[in-house]
């Protein structure tokens, strides 16, 4: 009887922590998915399909980031620069708000930087390979890729 009771305890045990570690695994997952797509410099590659190239007189390559303290979407459009409010969803669905950005002017840009802030109204999901992170409107149509870059 001590040993059934015994043998039964162990069990209950085992089967107890073995769900705290699937529970815990399964948070470290979201975790480490969170840490690939934030805290990352995602510079832009191709817009609607076209490949953007930086210009001579451009301050600086076109990018985002997306900060972990506050949800914070921080980046540069080309020419202005861009902030507002990001939330991760479940299902890579993803969510832009409280937009804005600087008004200059630059006549200089090979495109439409109108077009790059408005990926950021119209996704809501998005696809991460390694170093590659692709948003997508509700349709699930690219509407930009950008790769990520290390310092």
């Amino acid at each position: 009887m001590k040993n059934s009771i015994l043998n039964t305890t162990v069990l209950l045990l085992i089967f107890v922590s073995c769900g705290k570690v699937k529970n815990d695994v399964e948070s470290d997952t979201k975790k480490d998915f969170e840490k690939n797509i934030t805290e990352k410099y995602w510079k832009l590659k191709t817009l609607n399909g076209k490949e953007v190239k930086m210009e001579e007189d451009q301050e600086r390559e076109v990018y985002f980031i997306l900060k972990t303290d506050k949800n914070e979407l921080t980046g540069f459009g080309g020419c202005n620069d861009l902030m507002g409010v990001y939330e991760l969803k479940p299902n890579n669905r993803i969510e832009f708000s409280s937009r804005a950005g600087t008004l200059k002017s630059c006549p200089y840009l090979n495109y439409d930087e109108r077009e790059f802030l408005q990926v950021f109204e119209v996704a809501k999901q998005y696809d991460l390979k390694q170093d590659s992170l692709i948003l997508k409107n509700e349709l699930g149509d690219a509407l930009a890729t950008f790769e990520a870059i290390y310092f």
